[in-house]
């Protein structure tokens, strides 16, 4: 395993984990290389510390598909080293503005004298539906904007 801190590894090494210094020399002895990082420059970096030590044809998604359905309902495939990255950024952009806009509708139902409770669960059976309106809006109706444990 590679990570930017090793002392935040330690834990896994009483696990088994196996530390290397470069993301080249974890895919020289892996037989799948999965990589989590977050800024564009770090997908860059470490795609190409693997890339040189994967032999060629070794990157098909089909291959590796089993193991991240392991950790996903859906996996696909939408472009080369940052794409997913930039993918899940546009979904987080389409996430924010529904919610902004169902926090104005309720505020508009308030305004109006109405239950927002009663008003989150009509809207969300109609064309406004959303996974967000159905289960975040709630707990912010509630009043609860603790991090979410799923």
């Amino acid at each position: 395993m590679v990570n930017r801190t090793r002392a935040k590894a330690e834990p896994l090494f009483e696990r088994g984990a196996v530390w290397h210094d470069t993301p080249g020399e974890v895919a020289s002895v892996a037989d799948v290389v999965i990589t989590m990082v977050g800024m564009p420059t770090d997908v860059e970096e470490v795609y190409l510390g693997v890339t040189p030590a994967v032999p060629t044809g070794q990157g098909i998604i089909e291959r590796v598909r089993p193991i991240l359905a392991l950790m996903r309902k859906s996996v696909t495939l939408v472009g080369p080293a940052g794409a997913g990255q930039r993918c899940k950024l546009a979904n987080q952009v389409a996430v924010a503005i529904g919610m902004v806009a169902w926090c104005e509708a309720f505020a508009h139902a308030q305004a109006g004298g109405l239950d927002s409770g009663l008003v989150q669960q009509v809207i969300s059976g109609g064309a406004a539906g959303s996974w967000g309106l159905s289960n975040l809006a709630p707990w912010a109706l509630a009043g609860d904007f603790a991090p979410a444990s799923w």
